[in-house]
């Protein structure tokens, strides 16, 4: 039987914003469950397509926005080659409480193409915006 492509991935810890656009590095490979084909980058969040065909994605991002000010639309997507994707979360946001935005998607992908996860906020709130890591991951895996 042939070695899965594809990678299983969380965050080891919370991660404040320092911008409103905050890339997601997924660095931390589960001990259980969790693995890496070679396709996911730890120290810079970025999976590279190891082979043309059908991958299927799956996401989340919990995150949350202390002393929010007002309802704001926060959203996690995925960039593929720089370049925003059909695939992604948007969520009104209007409380304190930590929120998970979950995405997924079946693709088919090119190889070599490049792909991020990125977390939108409508503006910069220095130290109040943060990524949690309960309940965020990112797993890819080839169809």
């Amino acid at each position: 039987m042939a070695s899965p492509i594809g990678f299983y991935s969380t965050i080891n810890q919370a991660v404040y914003a320092t911008s409103k656009d905050v890339y997601i590095v997924f660095n931390t490979i589960p001990s259980v469950l969790g693995f890496n084909s070679g396709m996911l980058d730890t120290n810079t969040g970025t999976v590279t397509v190891p082979e043309e065909s059908y991958y299927s994605i799956n996401g989340a991002v919990t995150y949350e926005w202390n002393e929010l000010p007002t309802n704001r639309q926060i959203s996690v997507e995925l960039e593929i080659d720089g370049k925003p994707s059909t695939i992604k979360a948007t969520h009104s946001y209007g409380s304190n409480d930590p929120v998970t935005l979950n995405f997924s998607a079946n693709v088919h992908l090119k190889y070599n193409q490049k792909l991020r996860v990125r977390l939108r906020f409508p503006y910069f709130d220095d130290t109040k915006q943060l990524v949690l890591p309960m309940g965020t991951y990112l797993s890819m895996f080839k169809l």
